[in-house]
C-alpha cells in the first residue's frame, strides 16, 4: 500500500474526522471516509460513522462502486458496527478505475433502512497501469507484458539499465470484455468493467539477461520499474529453476463478495521468499483454477494484485480450469465428463482476455514452448481432447515434433488429473475418459512428467500406464494444493501411488543436463514433503 495516510495533510484530515465524530455523536448520522482518493494502485482507508440512533448488532456498512449501477449488490458488507453509535474500521481498496461509496444500513424488526452515505471516494487516476504480469511468447528472445488501464493508449519501455536510460519503447494494443459476453447470472450481476487490458511484446532480448521495464499509459502515468531474467536459449545443457502449483485464488478477502482462499497468501509469500533467496528461479506455472473469481469480477482485480511480486518478475504461465470455463451449454460434454456450471457465467472470457499464452489460435487453451532443456505442453481438460478432435491432433503433432536432442525433458500439464486416488464417481469416470483419449500419446512420446491440479492435495505416482506401474512411462503429480480448501482424506490407496499428502504448498523444479529434480514444499515451515529425480532418457 502507498503511504498516503502518513502525509501531513491526511494526518490532519484524520484528526479532523475524529473530532467530527466526537462532536456529532448525538447529532445527525454521518459516514465519513479518509482519504478521499486512490492516487495509484492501492490505498488504505479509514471509515468513520457517528450519530447513529438506536444502533443494533445487525447494522452494517456496505461498499459499492461509484457511480453505482441500478440494482447493484454491494461488493462488501461489514457487520462490525458492534451496536455502537460511533466507531470506525479500516480497509484497503484497489484502483478499479472507478469510484467507491459506503452506505450505513440500520437493521430493525420492521426492515432495513439507509441511515447515512459517504461522499464518493474518487479514483483520481484511472489511467494508472495495474495488474502487470509477464508471459512467454513463441520466441525465446521475447517476453510479453500485460497490464490494465483506463487509457486508450499505452506502451512498455524496456532496457538493460536499471534507470531505463537505454530504454526501447514498444506500443501496446488492448482488448476488453463486456457484461453481454458473460454467459451466466453470477458473472452478469457481479460484472465490473475490466478496463483496457493491454499487451506488448519485448523483442530481441539477450538470453539469461536481467531486463528492466515499466509500462506507461497515454498521459504519462507510469508503473514502477520492474525486472525479469530472460529465458535461456533452448538446449540440452541449459538448466532451469521454476515453480508450479494449481488451485490457489485470493487470500486478502476483506469481506468482499466471492470465494476466499486464505492459505493462498502463504503459498505466494513462500514463493516470493524463495525468489529472494535464489535469483535463478525464472518461470512459474499455474495449473488451472486461477483466481476462483467464479463470476465476481472484483476477485480478478485482487488476484493480480496479490501475484504482482511474482508475475512482474517471472513469466506467469497458466492453463484453463473448470472454474475459469465450465458453463451450462458448453460444447464438449461427454458421458464420462462431469462438467457443470463451475465458472458461474464467466465461460472463459476473463481468462483468455486477461492472459495470452504462446500460440495464435486457441485462446490460451492448449499451447507449448521450449524453455532451457525442457519442452512444456499444456492441454485443456475442459475441451474435446478425444481422437479426431482439434486438440488431440494438436497434442499429437506437438509431442511428435519435440527434438529431444535440444529439449531432452518433456513436461505435460492440464487441470483435471489423469491419475488421482481421490475416488468419487465423477473423478473415476473422467480419469478413465482422459486416459483413453490422451495417455497413449504420453507413452508413445515418452513424456517424463505430467502435472495436474483440480484435486486439492499432493499426489505422486510411479511411472504409470493404464493404471499399472510401467518402466519408462510417465510420472504424474497432482499439485492442486495452492490455496483452495483441501481435499478430504482418501479412502483407498491404489498400487500406482508412491506418495500423497493433504497440505497446502507448491512445487519447485530444477533441471541439470542429466536430470529433472522435483520438490513438493509444504507451506508450513517450507518443509520438503516429497522429492524425486527423473534421469535424462535422450
Amino acid at each position: 500500500a502507498s503511504n498516503t495516510n502518513m502525509n501531513p495533510s491526511n494526518i490532519l484530515a484524520l484528526l479532523s474526522v475524529v473530532l467530527l465524530v466526537a462532536a456529532t455523536t448525538s447529532a445527525s448520522p454521518v459516514l465519513t471516509v479518509v482519504p478521499k482518493e486512490i492516487p495509484q494502485e492501492v490505498e488504505t482507508f479509514h471509515i468513520f460513522w457517528s450519530g447513529i440512533k438506536s444502533p443494533s448488532t445487525a447494522d452494517y456498512v456496505a461498499l459499492y462502486d461509484y457511480p453505482t449501477p441500478q440494482n447493484r449488490l454491494p461488493w462488501a458488507t461489514f457487520n462490525n458496527t458492534k451496536a455502537a453509535s460511533s466507531g470506525s474500521f479500516k480497509l484497503e481498496l484497489l484502483n478499479w478505475r472507478t469510484g467507491y461509496r459506503f452506505v450505513y444500513y440500520s437493521v430493525a424488526p420492521n426492515g432495513v433502512a439507509t441511515v447515512a452515505a459517504s461522499s464518493p471516494v474518487i479514483t483520481v487516476n484511472p489511467l494508472y497501469p495495474t495488474q502487470v504480469h509477464l508471459s512467454l511468447t513463441e520466441k525465446p528472445t521475447s517476453m510479453r507484458v500485460m497490464w490494465v488501464s483506463g487509457a486508450s493508449q499505452g506502451h512498455v519501455v524496456f532496457g538493460y539499465r536499471s534507470d531505463l536510460s537505454d530504454g526501447v519503447r514498444v506500443a501496446g494494443s488492448y482488448k476488453t470484455y463486456s457484461v453481454d459476453q458473460m454467459c451466466g447470472l453470477n458473472a452478469a450481476i457481479y460484472y465490473l468493467n475490466p478496463g483496457n487490458i493491454f499487451s506488448a511484446v519485448m523483442n530481441n532480448l539477450k538470453p539469461n539477461a536481467l531486463v528492466f521495464y515499466k509500462v506507461v499509459s497515454k498521459g504519462g502515468s507510469a508503473s514502477e520499474i520492474f525486472s525479469f531474467k530472460t529465458a535461456p536459449v533452448p538446449g540440452p545443457d541449459n538448466s532451469i529453476s521454476m515453480f508450479a502449483f494449481g488451485d490457489s485464488g485470493v487470500s486478502k478477502c476483506q469481506n468482499m463478495t466471492g470465494w476466499c482462499e486464505l492459505p493462498a497468501g502463504q503459498t505466494y509469500a513462500n514463493i516470493e521468499s524463495d525468489m529472494r533467496a535464489n535469483s535463478n528461479f525464472s518461470l512459474l506455472l499455474h495449473i488451472g483454477d486461477i483466481s476462483y473469481a467464479v463470476g465476481h469480477a472484483n476477485r480478478w482485480e485482487q488476484f493480480f494484485y496479490e501475484i504482482k511480486p511474482m508475475a512482474t518478475q517471472l513469466p506467469y504461465m497458466v492453463c484453463i480450469g473448470n472454474h475459469e470455463y465450465d458453463y451450462q451449454g458448453q460444447p464438449f460434454k461427454p458421458s464420462w465428463g462431469n462438467y457443470g456450471n463451475d465458472s458461474y457465467g464467466e465461460c472463459g472470457i476473463p481468462y483468455w482476455t486477461r492472459f495470452k499464452m504462446p500460440g495464435q489460435n486457441n485462446q490460451s487453451l492448449w499451447y507449448s514452448f521450449n524453455y532451457g532443456n525442457v519442452h512444456f505442453t499444456f492441454m485443456s481438460s475442459e475441451h474435446d481432447c478425444t481422437p479426431g478432435s482439434e486438440q488431440h491432433a494438436w497434442l499429437q503433432q506437438d509431442l511428435a515434433s519435440v527434438d529431444r536432442s535440444v529439449t531432452p525433458f518433456v513436461v505435460f500439464s492440464g487441470h483435471r488429473p489423469m491419475y488421482t486416488s481421490e475416488y468419487y464417481p465423477a473423478n473415476v469416470t473422467y480419469m478413465d475418459g482422459l486416459r483413453m483419449a490422451v495417455e497413449p500419446l504420453l507413452l508413445k512420446y515418452q513424456v517424463d512428467l505430467a502435472m495436474w491440479g483440480h484435486v486439492h492435495s499432493y499426489e505422486r505416482t510411479c511411472p504409470v500406464f493404464n493404471k499399472q506401474c510401467t518402466p519408462g512411462a510417465t510420472t504424474h503429480v497432482v499439485i492442486g494444493m495452492g490455496g483452495m480448501t483441501l481435499t478430504p482424506a482418501w479412502a483407498t490407496e491404489p498400487g500406482w501411488i508412491v506418495y500423497r499428502d493433504i497440505n497446502f504448498g507448491y512445487s519447485r523444479i530444477f533441471t541439470t543436463p542429466d536430470s529433472l529434480h522435483f520438490q513438493y514444499v509444504k507451506n508450513n515451515g517450507q518443509v520438503i514433503g516429497d522429492e524425486f529425480t527423473l534421469a535424462r532418457r535422450f
